[in-house]
């Protein structure tokens, strides 16, 4: 059998066929058992075999895959199958030859392009019509602040396109976005980090991520209150606050500490604040140890016929502003004394959260068996405290 197929056609079939089906296809193919019915991508053909079987091929240049089927009872990737493409890459060859250059001409062009904008100076607002950034949005009531990232665009008109949530599919690093600056990749990062939230989560608790984080992200001008319109929040000196009951205007006789005025209070390990009206935020500064400040505004309601009571056990540890709403503090004794079960020892509250922050060796954080004997006796030496010893 003289070859009467180009090199370049017999590569290109063989790349798409097993060697045995291949060998088969040129056979086929040289004994001129095929007949084209469509000559062009996607082929149809009749292939003379055993019986007459129709055959459908067809192929991407630009991918370089190959599908095919055909009426015989492999139904794909058959001896039939590879006779007709190879007819058909035989056929094409001229046009085939002239689109690999058209592509290599294209795939060259791309890359200086892509090399071109890397060197060129950046686009400016004016210049461009939109610019994609990254805004930190907070939002909540009271104590509760959430952080969410979103993708927006800055407008030339000005102002900013609609916020979209960003948010990875997966954990993989091709997933982030890919207009992200390095400033923002590492801004994101550090959100997510410190919030312990994982990518395709939303909401990041406020209060993890700390006063120098939300300082930075307020220094990109970029962090906002609530939504993207109107100005920025920005970083602002310490407030004194104060705090007192306040009811719950969905459930009756129900009273929560909760700061005075209208700002928002960020807890962690530094207590911040945001105005949403000043559209400033900073550190918040209310007379009370950032250690009791969780527990504090995260307790249970309190109905009205024990706010006495719980001001009166309160009163040790924060000073809770003028007492004239509830007289009968006038009463009470303030001093709660909390006894060390067996010890002989009885202790006030802010030196038995001191005591139990320092945790213990045994089998209980609060106490028990294992206690810091030597920060307890800090804590009497102190005057926090007071030592009642067992008479002999």
């Amino acid at each position: 059998m003289i070859p009467r197929f180009s090199q370049v056609a017999l590569e290109l079939t063989a790349e798409h066929f097993d060697e045995g089906t291949f060998r088969r296809g040129v056979k086929y193919a040289a004994e001129n058992r095929v007949k084209l019915v469509k000559p062009t991508w996607p082929a149809v053909a009749k292939v003379r075999g055993s019986e007459s079987y129709v055959v459908t091929v067809n192929y991407s240049e630009d991918r370089g895959h190959m599908w095919s089927e055909c009426s015989c009872p492999v139904h794909h990737g058959c001896k039939h199958a590879a006779a007709t493409a190879l007819q058909i890459f035989q056929l094409l060859e001229g046009d085939m030859r002239a689109n690999r250059e058209r592509f290599r001409a294209e795939a060259v062009g791309e890359w200086l392009s892509a090399i071109g904008r890397k060197t060129a100076e950046p686009f400016t607002c004016e210049e461009a019509p939109k610019l994609k950034r990254v805004a930190y949005i907070l939002s909540g009531e009271l104590s509760e602040a959430t952080l969410e990232l979103y993708a927006t665009t800055l407008l030339k008109r000005g102002g900013f396109g609609k916020p979209v949530p960003i948010r990875r599919r997966s954990y993989e690093a091709r997933d982030m976005p890919t207009w992200l600056t390095r400033e923002e990749l590492r801004l994101t990062i550090s959100c997510r980090a410190y919030a312990e939230r994982s990518f395709y989560e939303s909401g990041m608790d406020a209060g993890r991520l700390g006063a120098a984080l939300l300082e930075e992200l307020a220094g990109t001008g970029m962090l906002f209150w609530a939504s993207v319109e109107g100005e920025a929040l920005q970083w602002s000196i310490e407030r004194k606050g104060t705090f007192s009951w306040h009811e719950d205007p969905d459930e009756a006789d129900e009273h929560k500490l909760r700061i005075d005025g209208d700002l928002i209070m960020i807890t962690g390990e530094e207590l911040l604040y945001v105005d949403p009206k000043a559209r400033t935020i900073g550190p918040l500064d209310i007379g009370v140890d950032s250690s009791l400040i969780p527990s504090l505004f995260e307790g249970p309601p309190v109905p009205s016929a024990m706010l006495p009571t719980a001001e009166a056990s309160l009163r040790s540890l924060v000073d809770l502003g003028d007492s004239e709403k509830h007289a009968v503090l006038e009463e009470v004794q303030p001093a709660l004394l909390v006894s060390l079960g067996g010890s002989g020892i009885e202790i006030t509250p802010r030196a038995l959260w001191q005591w139990r922050e320092q945790g213990t060796d045994g089998n209980s954080r609060y106490g028990g068996r294992g206690a810091p004997r030597r920060t307890l006796a800090g804590a009497i030496a102190g005057g926090q405290s007071t030592a009642r010893l067992p008479r002999q």
